[in-house]
């Protein structure tokens, strides 16, 4: 799509809609140049949206619209929120059978303050054992899809020794990580009390221990939705120490890779063994917890 400055739009609808030919979509209540003159060919064959910058929207249905403009007056005035709804709306002309829920968005939670890796981790003991838990939040709990309502859920790990206890997760820096942008600038992110569905839990060695610590210190510094996400993290992580966790890949609107719905239920369906344990009935994580 060309994208042109705006073309006076709301002068243009008016006279558009005292003709029959045109009906308006919906009261203009969003000032969104994206969005801020909506209307709808009701006698055009296949109808066609336009938006303030004169791009033409084919095949979009009103429950997409509908959508579209709801989520928007979420975010007044926000160019990601606006780049996500354009780039939407394109992909939804294309295939007008999709919702716009069905178009994922990585969730970051909001931190009063930054996590410090280094010092969350910094009381274990690398000369002694300790446990593992690998917990996932599925988008929708005792199912494999990889998106409900634009949430993709989350997975995230807890390592436990003594009275020590680090919770935390693979999150990209920014709020708008989507296949339409599908890559960020990485961090770990406090997940205590972070709700789960499933989890499985090991113990390691102080060799795995070290590894593990090594490589959440030095974690990979890019997020990216398809190919190493909060999921591949936790896999990693997981893996490390001893629980061989196979891929668990599903896809998504304009991509697709490792997810917590389908890791949730690969975990459902692990065979009982003495080398782990596994909760199926979900809970919160625990709290973050230093004994030095």
């Amino acid at each position: 799509m060309k994208n042109s400055k705006p073309l006076g739009f709301e002068k243009k609808i008016k006279k558009m809609n005292q003709n029959s030919s045109y009906q308006p979509y919906r009261p203009l209540h969003h000032t969104s140049a994206v969005v801020n003159a909506l209307v709808r060919d009701s006698k055009a064959s296949t109808p066609a949206f336009f938006d303030g910058y004169n791009n033409t929207y084919a095949h979009l249905k009103t429950e997409q619209i509908t959508d579209i403009l709801a989520f928007l007056n979420q975010y007044p005035d926000n160019p990601e929120a606006q780049e996500f709804a354009m780039a939407a709306m394109e992909t939804l002309s294309n295939n007008p059978n999709l919702s716009f829920t069905d178009i994922p968005i990585v969730q970051v939670p909001e931190q009063t303050t930054d996590t410090d890796i280094v010092d969350m981790l910094e009381c274990f003991d690398l000369n002694q054992a300790a446990t593992l838990t690998i917990y996932v939040e599925q988008p929708l709990s005792g199912s494999s899809v990889t998106s409900y309502n634009r949430d993709v859920g989350h997975t995230f790990i807890s390592i436990k020794q003594g009275f020590n206890t680090a919770v935390f997760g693979f999150y990209p820096q920014g709020d708008w990580v989507n296949p339409f942008a599908p890559e960020d600038p990485s961090e770990l992110i406090n997940n205590e009390e972070h709700g789960y569905d499933v989890s499985i839990t090991t113990s390691i060695s102080p060799d795995q221990l070290t590894d593990i610590i090594d490589y959440s210190i030095n974690y990979p510094t890019v997020y990216n939705l398809n190919t190493y996400n909060c999921t591949d993290f936790g896999i990693e992580i997981g893996n490390i120490g001893g629980l061989a966790l196979p891929n668990a890949d599903g896809t998504w609107i304009g991509g697709g890779g490792s997810n917590p719905g389908v890791l949730g239920e690969v975990i459902r369906d692990l065979p009982s063994s003495s080398n782990y344990s596994t909760n199926t009935t979900g809970g919160k994580a625990p709290k973050n917890h230093k004994d030095c």
